[in-house]
């Protein structure tokens, strides 16, 4: 970590759940069906989904397979 990352995390509080969702609320009303915010919104939420996924695996296999489809889904 590097002495800027350590002064902006020494200042900025951490973000909470909550702010996590009243950004996101926020963020999907000024969004317009098709526009370049709702498109990068629904891009985000795919790349949760897919850590969601890759941190649910039960397996060695599985895991791989999650990973792969991560890669492949953001690149």
């Amino acid at each position: 970590m590097s002495i800027v990352d350590k002064i902006v995390a020494a200042v900025t509080p951490p973000e909470s759940e909550d702010a996590r969702k009243e950004a996101r609320a926020k963020a999907h009303s000024a969004a317009s069906p098709g526009d370049w915010l709702s498109r990068v919104l629904e891009h985000h939420e795919r790349i949760e989904s897919a850590f969601a996924a890759v941190r649910a695996a039960n397996s060695a296999s599985a895991q791989i397979a999650a990973q792969k489809s991560l890669r492949l889904g953001i690149e």
